[in-house]
């Protein structure tokens, strides 16, 4: 098996600001019905980017991307702004 690549943590930018109506989350309550904290965005560019940056391997940069949008960790502006994956 081949050595495990250096991997080097993700450089994302400051996300860009979301609209109010876009954060359901500042609305929302976790299970303590303490506020949760609003969820950062970026484009979707921006993203792959910054994940492509960590490895050279296609597939590994498509599910990390889907893993980030598909757990909330971050929402997309922009174009893809709402889109489901």
């Amino acid at each position: 098996m081949a050595a495990a690549a250096h991997r080097r943590p993700l450089a994302l930018r400051e996300p860009l600001p979301v609209a109010d109506d876009d954060l359901e989350a500042d609305a929302s309550l976790d299970g303590a019905g303490a506020p949760l904290a609003p969820v950062p965005g970026y484009t979707l560019l921006d993203l792959v980017r910054a994940v492509a940056e960590a490895t050279a391997d296609d597939g590994e940069v498509v599910a990390t991307v889907l893993h980030l949008l598909r757990s909330g960790s971050v929402r997309l502006t922009g174009s893809f702004r709402g889109e489901r994956f």
